[in-house]
């Protein structure tokens, strides 16, 4: 009613306190009850602004409180337990066209949260449900509503676990909130309640109610072995701008290359050398003359005046020699000079060896088979939730030096296809060293502007590698185009994401690629 007071004319308070009272009198006590209204009315408005003045008060000490709201939320989940049920539909459900499952159980424990950057939070949980029992590190978004906390996951892959989103409410002692799957989703609530200390049991140290050692990533590959590595890659070009239109228009590649390692010698802590052997190429390319598709495996390259195998099959069989040190640092790699000279005889008229001029050098393969895979490792005894650094750096013949520097965690440890694997979550920044990271291409000047990987890697702590990762990369460019009149310059624009992946193959592995299986139609 103040609110509305102080929005309405004098004269009508007047009236309505008049008539709120039941007062008849003469007029001249009429004009002193409406004085003495007057008066109170500019007391009631006065409060009115004091309140308001309070109230916004109220608002920018909240402003100044985030950082109690935020401790406040960190207090609430440390050694806490989440606490309900949680039900599930399938794909008709999540159309609305489905029925939820009967309420079931579920039991979180949260051993801590810790506020990272911004509104980037890393919850170290006990996750239970069904036969899985994991303590694992999550990293997430908090929300906040008013002073509501809401906890916002967005395809995060949880290890051991699987893809999920969620968007879960935290309201004093209670929780509610929605998750989602890959073609599943459902609902949750409960209570949260503190959970009793049990031993010394410190964050990432934890898998359910053991305490879990250090583990030791390092490089140990097996002197001798013979193995062969697998590398995929999936690309996504966008360019706007020029030739490509306001519009913009995308472009896809995508490559496997299988190389058979060796292992001539390798001594745990000083390292030792690896022996590649270029043993498989498969390309599929859009270009503008068409789609161009290639794979060493299933054609001869011989004669053929495909681009794609006039440069990969001169690769076949050759070799290329990585020098690693004790601490998975890949010192040095040497021979794709002569393999280059080869390619280039074979197809230096060919558009797409312009293309990938690039990558037939040292430096290009001492980062894509040795670097981009033995970054990861920390080279020390480690315990989930821990994160360590590595910075490696390659020459790009066009932009000039590039480094990448790599953030990496502990994100777990357990059994995978019946084998002891530790998880390692990653990102990396790509920036540019020396140079102006210009390069002319064709009839473009590209200058770089950004790039950044996340992604994960699987280290077998039996093995001592790492034996499959998967990553995302993305990267941004401008550049400036020739016009169609002369000394005219178009700007143009460049997105890049590249989906990549890595495996180790036995030798029945990579024999069973070259040999499928028929089966009977």
């Amino acid at each position: 009613m103040c609110a509305n007071m102080s929005q309405t004319s004098p004269w009508a308070v007047g009236i309505l306190m008049l008539w709120s009272c039941g007062a008849i009198a003469q007029e001249a006590e009429k004009r002193d009850v409406q004085e003495q209204n007057l008066q109170k009315q500019n007391v009631q408005k006065q409060s009115v602004q004091k309140r308001g003045v309070q109230k916004q008060g109220v608002q920018q000490r909240g402003a100044r409180d985030q950082e109690a709201l935020e401790k406040a939320f960190s207090d609430r989940l440390e050694n806490a337990i989440f606490q309900g049920t949680w039900q599930v539909t399938d794909e008709e459900g999540l159309r609305g066209q489905g029925k939820l499952s009967d309420p079931k159980t579920d039991r979180y424990t949260i051993v801590s949260a810790k506020k990272m950057l911004n509104d980037r939070w890393l919850i170290m949980a006990r996750i239970q449900y069904g036969e899985k029992d994991a303590t694992v590190p999550i990293p997430i978004r908090v929300v906040w509503a008013g002073d509501t906390p809401v906890i916002t996951l967005d395809e995060l892959t949880i290890p051991f676990m699987g893809t999920y989103s969620a968007r879960v409410m935290v309201h004093r002692n209670f929780y509610a909130g929605t998750w989602f799957g890959d073609c599943y989703g459902g609902i949750m609530s409960g209570q949260i309640v503190k959970a009793g200390v049990q031993g010394d049991a410190r964050v990432g140290n934890v898998a359910g109610d053991r305490v879990v050692p250090e583990v030791v990533i390092s490089a140990n590959p097996k002197t001798g072995e013979v193995v062969f590595v697998e590398i995929s890659e999936n690309a996504v070009d966008f360019t706007k701008g020029a030739m490509s239109g306001e519009d913009g228009k995308s472009t896809k590649t995508s490559y496997l290359s299988v190389v058979r390692r060796e292992v001539p010698i390798w001594k745990r802590g000083k390292g030792g050398t690896l022996v590649l052997s270029f043993d498989r190429m498969m390309g599929d390319a859009e270009t503008f003359m068409g789609p161009v598709a290639f794979d060493t495996d299933t054609e001869d390259w011989h004669g053929s005046r495909n681009g794609l195998g006039s440069i990969f099959g001169p690769m076949l069989g050759k070799s290329i020699l990585l020098k690693a040190d004790g601490g998975g640092r890949i010192l040095s790699a040497s021979g794709m000079e002569d393999i280059f000279f080869e390619v280039q005889d074979h197809a230096s008229s060919m558009f797409l060896f312009a293309q990938m001029e690039s990558e037939l050098t040292d430096d290009a393969v001492k980062y894509r088979w040795g670097d981009s895979i033995w970054a990861f490792y920390p080279d020390e005894g480690v315990r989930i939730g821990d994160t360590w650094t590595r910075t490696v750096r390659r020459n790009d013949v066009y932009l000039g030096q590039l480094e990448y520097r790599y953030r990496c965690s502990l994100d777990g440890v357990g059994l995978e296809n019946e084998r002891r694997m530790a998880r390692i979550g990653y990102e990396a920044e790509i920036r540019l060293l020396d140079g102006a990271g210009r390069a002319r291409r064709f009839n473009t000047l590209v200058t770089f502007q950004e790039g950044h990987i996340e992604g994960y890697a699987m280290y077998d702590l039996e093995r001592g590698e790492i034996v499959n990762m998967s990553e995302t990369e993305r990267s941004t460019a401008i550049g400036e185009s020739d016009g169609t009149q002369p000394g005219e310059v178009v700007p143009v624009e460049f997105k890049r994401t590249v989906e990549r992946t890595m495996r180790i193959l036995t030798a029945d592995e990579r024999r069973a690629q070259r040999e499928p299986v028929k089966t009977d139609e």
